[in-house]
């Protein structure tokens, strides 16, 4: 009888584990990053802060932080725009002087409760001797807060609050330039100011 040759074997497939989606992975890597700016920017202010130390914090590489903001002002303009978020600040209250009111607590709390006070005069600052900061800063968040405000008094025009010949854009100056000139000398944002700001915006261009 002869022998039959003995079949080789296959080898038994080990079942690996599936790699993680390169979109979650990002997704994650992105979080932390914008964690550890968030972080860091509260405990050391904005100009002490580098994309190195974000980079150890969040145990990413520097390139990884560079692939997704061309700087450090751009990484901070995206956090800054998500702890002041647009949809944060808006409430329609049926009046003028409601509708600010709203607007102005709101901003001041989270610029209080949060290190958004911190970047954004970390970002003003930069604007004195960076254009392309000004430029960014300019189109991604004053325009956005602008057209906001001008919202407010638009809908007030509507409602036949607003003179019809007030001259919105001046208001709108008006508020940002308080706003902006306590921010910056450290002054403080509370309901006291919102609500004495908004009486007398309110006073100048609504119907006598």
């Amino acid at each position: 009888m002869k022998g039959t040759a003995a079949k080789p074997q296959r080898p038994i497939a080990r079942k690996s584990r599936p790699e993680p989606r390169a979109d979650r992975r990002s997704s994650s890597t992105h979080d932390a990053i914008l964690a550890a700016a968030e972080a860091l920017v509260r405990r050391r202010g904005y100009i002490r802060v580098t994309i190195e130390a974000i980079a150890a914090a969040a145990g990413a590489g520097k390139q990884t932080i560079y692939r997704w903001w061309p700087s450090k002002a751009a990484l901070y303009l995206e956090l800054y725009e998500s702890l002041v978020a647009v949809q944060k600040l808006q409430f329609d209250t049926g009046s003028v002087a409601g509708d600010l009111r709203f607007f102005l607590r709101r901003l001041f709390r989270i610029l209080t409760a949060t290190p958004a006070r911190a970047i954004l005069t970390g970002l003003i600052a930069e604007t004195q001797s960076d254009p392309e900061v000004a430029k960014a800063l300019m189109a991604n968040l004053v325009r956005g807060r602008r057209h906001m405000i001008r919202g407010i008094f638009e809908r007030g025009q509507a409602r036949g609050e607003i003179r019809a010949n007030a001259d919105i854009d001046f208001a709108v100056d008006l508020i940002s330039g308080a706003v902006w000139f306590r921010l910056l000398l450290g002054q403080a944002l509370d309901a006291r100011f919102a609500d004495k700001l908004a009486a007398q915006i309110r006073h100048g261009v609504g119907v006598r």
